[in-house]
Formats: structure tokens, C-alpha cells, sequence
């Protein structure tokens, strides 16, 4: 009976599931797209356990209790739910995203991340590089306020630590963005751009994260 019930499933399968199984059907695709990333997160996460490093990172923000900022972001939201007026609604989501920002920069991603000595001063030699060459030999981290990878409007980015004047040009890097004080500034820029951005060109940027925003159906 199982020999006779399987033989019938191959051979009426086509009939119901519209043939996913056959290379031409349109399903094939996805399967091949879906194989490909699990095998990039095999390698990826086997890379991972082979790391000492990135293992005990792990396994430090596993034992992570509520902190200080996810505490206070909880405070927040619960005025935010109460509050009756439209600008206190947005001044306690600004709040709120700064302690959300603190929590991933400073709790999340330090320790996993930039505490690595060797990260650290791999940083901040791109950006010594990229300083000193105008982003010619090393790209300058940026944050492009754009679904496309660049942009040549400079107020369409946010450049970390760019040399003020030929003299703060001269004399070097001032800022290390595997630095924690560093980094929370850079935050900070990105933030009070973000939202200049909004206020002064919407229609762009509402644009702009709509199409990022499809890029998760892609």
C-alpha cells in the first residue's frame, strides 16, 4: 500500500502543485535563490562557531539583562501611548529612538563588534586613508540619505569626521568610528540630518525609503 501511494503521488503531483518540482516552473527559481542564502548562512554561522572572538561576543550578549536604555525606552513608550498632542508624540519618539540607538551602539554592537582590537585599527586606517585621499584609495563611511549606493548632493549624506579646513585636512584624523564616544557623535549627526531631511525635503525621502522598504520583497 505505501509502494502504491507513493507511485500515485508521483504521478499525479504535477496536477496539483503546478509542477514545482520541474526546472521550467516558475517556482524553480526560488528554491535555487532560497538553497543559495542557506548556504551562505551555513558558511557564514560555521565561520562564526570556528571564531573564538565572535563566539564569546555571542555568548555575552546572550547572558545581556535589561539594561539602563531598554528600560528608559519602555518609559517612553508608555508616555508616548498616553500623551494627547502630536508634538509631544514626536519629542518622546525622538527620545525614544536616541535610547534605542545608545542600546544597539553601545550594548549590542561594542561588545560584539568593535571591542575587536584588530577591527578597530583596521577602521581606523581606512579612514586615514580615505581623509587624506578624498575617498580616492579608501571609500569615506557615509551614510547616504538615497536607495542608490552614492550620491554626489552633499546634503543627501553624512560623512564621518571630514577635515573642516586644508589644516584639519593636514594634521589627520581627529575621530575613530570604532570608538564609542566617536560613533554616538556620528549617531547623533545622522539623527539631526535625518530628520533636517524630512522637514525640508519629504516627498524624497518618504520616496526613497519605499523603495528600500522593497527591497525586503525582492
Amino acid at each position: 500500500q505505501a509502494f502504491q501511494a507513493h507511485r500515485y503521488v508521483r504521478q499525479h503531483v504535477k496536477e496539483y502543485d503546478a509542477g514545482y518540482r520541474m526546472p521550467p516552473s516558475n517556482y524553480w527559481s526560488r528554491f535555487d535563490e532560497a538553497f543559495y542564502v542557506m548556504e551562505e548562512e551555513r558558511r557564514e554561522w560555521g565561520r562564526i562557531a570556528a571564531d573564538v572572538k565572535s563566539r564569546a561576543a555571542l555568548e555575552k550578549i546572550a547572558c545581556f539583562k535589561a539594561t539602563p536604555e531598554i528600560e528608559e525606552t519602555y518609559r517612553i513608550l508608555i508616555e508616548e501611548y498616553m500623551a494627547d498632542k502630536d508634538a509631544t508624540r514626536f519629542s518622546l519618539q525622538k527620545d525614544e529612538l536616541a535610547r534605542v540607538a545608545k542600546q544597539e551602539q553601545l550594548n549590542i554592537l561594542q561588545p560584539l563588534i568593535y571591542d575587536d582590537i584588530a577591527l578597530a585599527d583596521t577602521m581606523a586606517m581606512n579612514h586615514r586613508f580615505s581623509r587624506l585621499t578624498n575617498g580616492f584609495i579608501s571609500p569615506k563611511y557615509t551614510v547616504v540619505y538615497s536607495a542608490q549606493p552614492t550620491t554626489d548632493d552633499p546634503e543627501l549624506k553624512t560623512v564621518f569626521d571630514p577635515p573642516a579646513s586644508a589644516w584639519d585636512w593636514a594634521t589627520g584624523t581627529k575621530a575613530n568610528l570604532a570608538d564609542p564616544k566617536d560613533r554616538m557623535g556620528y549617531v547623533k549627526e545622522i539623527s539631526r540630518d535625518f530628520n533636517k531631511l524630512m522637514a525640508k525635503q519629504r516627498p524624497h525621502m518618504e520616496s526613497e525609503l519605499l523603495k528600500i522598504r522593497g527591497w525586503l520583497q525582492a
